[in-house]
């Protein structure tokens, strides 16, 4: 039940640091006078989900999308680091499936 509970909350963390990620980058996408790229972004944009107003993506969305992949890559990658820690500390290290513990 425990281990349920993390990972439940790793991936609500997941969402979370993905999703202030991705303001952020629209953030600094309009402080740079990049509008109408920020409003096309995934998840965050004004037509999220609809990657093209004029039905041809062009080079810069494309890099956008690119960006935002990464992120999501790093918010992964870094959640899936601490929920191993946390399901080490708090229920030993056998609980990882794969570790010298559990073997």
């Amino acid at each position: 039940m425990e281990k349920e509970k993390l990972h439940k909350q790793s991936l609500d963390k997941n969402k979370q640091d993905f999703l202030y990620l991705m303001k952020s980058f629209k953030s600094m996408l309009i402080n740079l006078g990049e509008t109408s790229l920020a409003a096309r972004l995934p998840w965050v944009g004004d037509s999220a989900g609809n990657a093209s107003q004029s039905g041809e993506a062009d080079d810069r969305l494309l890099q956008a999308i690119s960006i935002s992949f990464q992120l999501l890559n790093l918010v992964e990658q870094n959640n899936s680091t601490q929920l191993r820690r946390q399901m080490e500390t708090q229920l030993g290290p056998a609980s990882i499936r794969g570790s010298w513990a559990e073997t």
